[in-house]
């Protein structure tokens, strides 16, 4: 059996974004998914309504998340076993303390001064057994790398980013037999 998971992260709607792109909805639609991940940064709570109208939707609570009561509820981590594999999905950030300490490093030295590296040794701490893979939004750059058992993956974003080019973009994992295979999809 196979299954197809849509991962999104940093929508944004709300603070960045006037709207979900209907983009990413019709791409949702087409491809179907089986379910849809969220890896925070939602900001608006009917951003998920909007996503459970296509798929099963679960979601984490990212650092913008406080801009609307709803979200508080969000865990900051979640897991998941699918498919035979488990399945962790964060904002990354790491909560409060740690992102403040981050926003420090981020005004002292620019984006340049937070490395994907800086986020790869925070989010192995976020669950409580490891994972096979670990989905992440945040940094709003799609990226992809094995590191010893775990696949990190980060869909990108739908909403903007500051301080370097915005492509918008969604993911997908599509998960068979304890096999992943992963893309990403413009919108």
């Amino acid at each position: 059996m196979s299954m197809l998971l849509a991962v999104i992260a940093d929508t944004h709607v709300g603070d960045r974004e006037k709207s979900l792109p209907d983009s990413v909805l019709t791409t949702l639609q087409a491809s179907q998914p089986q379910q849809i991940f969220h890896a925070g940064d939602i900001v608006a709570p009917q951003v998920l309504q909007q996503l459970a109208q296509v798929a099963p939707t679960v979601a984490v609570q990212g650092n913008v998340d406080f801009l609307h009561w709803r979200n508080w509820r969000l865990p900051l981590a979640r897991s998941f076993e699918i498919e035979g594999l488990r399945i962790g999905l964060t904002h990354g950030h790491g909560g409060w303390g740690q992102y403040l300490y981050e926003k420090w490093v981020y005004l002292r030295g620019g984006p340049m001064a937070l490395p994907i590296e800086f986020y790869l040794t925070r989010l192995p701490r976020l669950f409580a057994t490891e994972m096979d893979v670990v989905i992440f939004g945040h940094t709003h750059r799609p990226f992809r790398r094995k590191i010893g058992n775990t696949l990190y993956f980060n869909p990108g974003s739908v909403g903007r980013a500051h301080g370097f080019e915005h492509i918008p973009q969604i993911g997908f994992l599509h998960l068979e037999r304890g096999q992943v295979r992963t893309e990403w999809t413009r919108v």
